[in-house]
């Protein structure tokens, strides 16, 4: 397995991680608003001790993310988690109180935990165990079905049947959006390392591991680097010292007279605007090889990145 791909999966297990945590965070906040409102008013006991019991169930869940990837993983036991969720929400929705239970959240959020490492349409099966467990108890709790579908409680199952629905397609969204940024950060990372521009000459340095760079013109540079016989004879008009600037095809001023031609030609594609992507499959090359080049030409050059190295070693021809 290549280093990126050692690096992507790494990021991905910890995306994972990551992301059950804000699921089981969630989950743990919803039982603990009705736990604080129970021990406000302790009117009835048994809404009380499972209210705790949720939050004591969730915590150790928010403390134990590995192991409950782990279970999700497996279809036996996600399976099994998924029942034994469902059927203690329903436990709890019809031992306190049916449509009026003031502890109603249950076990809503493992589905967006499940979404983490579940395709698509186990995670909306998921949700599917979870809404049924929570509609069943209204019925088991001895509300009547017309009641539920026209009575003033309607709201109530209608949001309890749709909850874990919606809270697995924002994760299943969410999810998707977040393993494409995943998918792509080491492969970004692993191409700055290797000489291919940052934002900023900042961020490209920082990516190299080489120290933060002050801010400098590229202009100044250039001339500071410029061979001074040179440009006296440019400025004196010397008929040739301009023909030879004019041979020069690649473009390439004279801040870059100790780069290779392959390196020259390399700057000037840069300089018209084409990416190292671009210029690989130009001069049917690797990308790597030419991501070479234009290291080397780099630290002939003094640049940090390939903004300032075609600052620096590049001029139109006159």
């Amino acid at each position: 397995m290549s280093s990126t791909q050692q690096s992507r999966d790494a990021v991905i297990d910890a995306a994972r991680v990551s992301l059950i945590r804000i699921a089981l965070a969630f989950g743990l906040a919803n039982a603990v608003v009705p736990f604080l409102l129970q021990v406000a008013s302790p009117d009835d006991p048994t809404s009380l001790g499972l209210a705790f019991a949720w939050v004591v169930a969730w915590g150790i869940a928010v403390l134990n993310p590995h192991r409950l990837l782990a279970l999700l993983q497996r279809d036996r036991t996600r399976w099994a988690v998924a029942v034994i969720g469902g059927g203690a929400t329903l436990l709890t929705i019809v031992a306190t109180g049916g449509l009026d239970s003031p502890v109603k959240t249950g076990a809503n959020w493992l589905g967006w935990a499940a979404t983490v490492v579940v395709p698509a349409r186990t995670a909306l099966v998921f949700a599917s165990v979870l809404s049924v467990a929570t509609t069943g108890s209204f019925v088991l709790s001895g509300t009547a079905l017309a009641e539920l579908v026209t009575g003033d409680d309607r709201y109530i199952v209608i949001t309890g049947f749709l909850n874990p629905f919606v809270i697995v397609l924002v994760a299943l969204s969410l999810l998707g959006a977040f393993h494409d940024m995943i998918a792509r950060a080491p492969t970004t990372l692993w191409e700055v390392r290797r000489g291919g521009p940052a934002t900023t000459p900042a961020m490209t340095a920082l990516f190299a591991g080489a120290p933060i760079p002050l801010l400098e013109t590229g202009g100044d540079r250039g001339e500071e680097e410029r061979d001074p016989e040179t440009t006296a004879s440019q400025e004196a008009g010397d008929p040739g010292q301009s023909a030879a600037l004019g041979a020069r095809t690649e473009g390439v001023g004279s801040a870059e007279h100790q780069l290779f031609p392959v390196e020259r030609e390399i700057v000037a594609l840069l300089a018209s605007g084409r990416t190292p992507q671009q210029i690989a499959l130009d001069l049917e090359r690797s990308t790597d090889s030419i991501y070479g080049q234009i290291a080397s030409a780099k630290r002939k050059a003094g640049a940090r990145t390939i903004e300032h190295l075609v600052a620096l070693a590049w001029e139109p021809v006159a």
